[in-house]
């Protein structure tokens, strides 16, 4: 969730667990669909050297059988046309031994998975004159049956094993540790808890990672959040992220058509696995197990982002709904952020075309505007004028379409006039002075004039953190002024960081950025 945000429509009713949800976060098992690397691919290699079959059985995991390879264990689509036995057997070694003989006489086959004790003979139906050599031996008749969109094929050393997957998926452990941990190598990420792979109806085929929701932020938090932060803000981040993937796996599911729970990019939050894991993370998430974040008794979506700008914002004015949660506080222990204060330049040329790609069509681009502010800083809209006609761009829309950091940002055409004179307060009085006038001290201590900064320069105020730009405009160019990384709904980790190094607590942080909450 922190380079990149989806468009969301808020939920504004409440929702209450079920106690039958009220379990030991220990206990929650999680579904993660890796998405960035294994949804949708050609194949996926395990470069374990054992793999343990097993199924689901009424919430149970049950051991089917161990394979062992050197070489690891290669997944691919099993899309072509076989002939299956009717008659089934119990044990994978009793297929696998049938197998070895058809093997001998130059008959490709493979022990299949159906189910939990169920194991057929799958046969390549390559020729005419397989099913004769096949039928009636060992007892065996085959049908011949289709691709059915879930079959996968495992291959291993000089064997293989197809998975049916068309009743049940079976799920995969491995005995390989690293420091006492069981881990799956998957080649560019390894992963605690259980691998699930299936095609789901598709040509190409998924992992899942099956994991607890604890383990699950193992991998979560590094991140999302450099381990090295303070501690205080590493555990508000690990409260955070726990409650939102509870939120979104029991409250407002948001992958109803997807096999897994949740997904392993910003579309969710940023999972990699055991790959990532450090100690300080995991500190933070073993010291909050189970704590979660509470709106009177209701779970909230607990939405973060990387940084503010100086003030977070009211959820109505990002997306499309008022929570009372989710409203904007100031921001101002911000003063180390992540993401360092920008400069954007965006081009009638480059405007005309983020519009065309979203089917806009107003002719050639003769000006831009800010429509107004919300309370926060954030531009509210942006009203776009062409030789076809004119488009306003509102919200959220503005920053994900021109490819922008925030809305919390300034726009500097060709004509703009920078601010010329501030209100100075002193020990006695306000004044007006001229901006040529006014000086700051930076961080070693140097005295120079404001208007000496680059771009611009930043003013910390009682209730927010302000930029003033020192760039002046050029023809054909609207130069974006800004401060602020991300949405700015809810808890700004860079806020975070702030306020954990002045000495506030992780529940202190969490119940200061999401309005009227508890954390328990």
């Amino acid at each position: 969730m922190k380079k990149k945000f989806l468009l969301l429509i808020l939920i504004t009713s409440l929702f209450i667990i079920p106690s039958s949800y009220a379990t030991s976060s220990e206990d929650i098992i999680l579904r993660v669909g890796l998405k960035a690397l294994y949804e949708r691919v050609p194949m996926i290699q395990i470069n374990n050297t054992t793999l343990v079959v097993g199924y689901m059985v009424e919430d149970q995991w049950r051991k089917e059988v161990l394979l062992n390879s050197a070489s690891g264990f290669k997944f691919t689509p099993a899309n072509r046309s076989y002939l299956i036995s009717i008659e089934f057997f119990n044990n994978y070694e009793a297929a696998k031994e049938v197998v070895r003989h058809l093997g001998l006489e130059g008959i490709k086959a493979y022990p299949g998975s159906i189910s939990l004790g169920m194991w057929k003979i799958f046969v390549e139906n390559d020729n005419e004159t397989v099913m004769d050599q096949v039928n009636n031996r060992f007892g065996l008749t085959y049908h011949q049956i289709e691709d059915n969109e879930l079959r996968v094929v495992m291959e291993a050393d000089e064997y293989g094993v197809i998975f049916d997957n068309g009743f049940i998926h079976p799920v995969f452990e491995t005995i390989d540790t690293i420091n006492g941990i069981r881990v799956f190598d998957l080649g560019e990420r390894k992963y605690r808890g259980r691998i699930e792979i299936g095609r789901y109806k598709s040509t190409e085929i998924t992992a899942i990672n099956i994991v607890t929701l604890e383990e699950y932020l193992y991998g979560v938090l590094p991140g999302e959040m450099s381990p090295n932060w303070p501690m205080e803000a590493l555990k508000a981040q690990a409260v955070a992220a726990r409650t939102y993937a509870r939120y979104y796996r029991d409250v407002a599911p948001k992958y109803r058509f997807e096999p897994y729970d949740v997904c392993d990019t910003t579309n969710s939050q940023v999972y990699k696995g055991f790959s990532v894991e450090h100690e300080r993370s995991n500190l933070a998430i073993d010291s909050t197990k189970g704590v979660m974040v509470y709106y009177g008794n209701n779970l909230i979506p607990t939405y973060f982002f990387s940084t503010s700008g100086g003030h977070t914002e009211n959820s109505e004015d990002v997306w499309s709904a008022a929570v009372p949660y989710l409203k904007g506080v100031p921001d101002i222990y911000e003063t180390d952020p992540s993401r360092r204060p920008w400069v954007t330049v965006l081009t009638p040329e480059s405007i005309k075309d983020s519009l065309n790609r979203r089917n806009v069509n107003i002719g050639d681009i003769l000006d831009v505007n800010v429509v107004g502010y919300t309370d926060a800083g954030r531009v509210t809209s942006l009203r776009i004028i062409g030789t076809g006609g004119e488009y306003v761009v509102n919200n959220e829309t503005t920053r994900i379409w021109f490819g922008l950091y925030s809305r919390k940002f300034k726009l500097i055409k060709e004509d703009s006039q920078l601010q010329q004179v501030f209100n100075v307060i002193n020990r006695t009085n306000t004044t007006v002075q001229p901006v040529d006038d006014l000086y700051m001290i930076n961080g070693d201590g140097v005295t120079k004039k404001v208007m000496d900064a680059k771009d611009q320069f930043i003013v910390l105020s009682a209730n927010n953190i302000n930029n003033y730009p020192t760039i002046k405009g050029v023809k054909d160019q609207y130069i974006v002024v800004g401060q602020g990384f991300g949405h700015g709904v809810g808890m700004s980790q860079s806020g975070a960081k702030g306020m954990a190094q002045n000495g506030y607590t992780y529940d202190q942080i969490i119940e200061y950025y999401y309005t009227g909450v508890k954390v328990r």
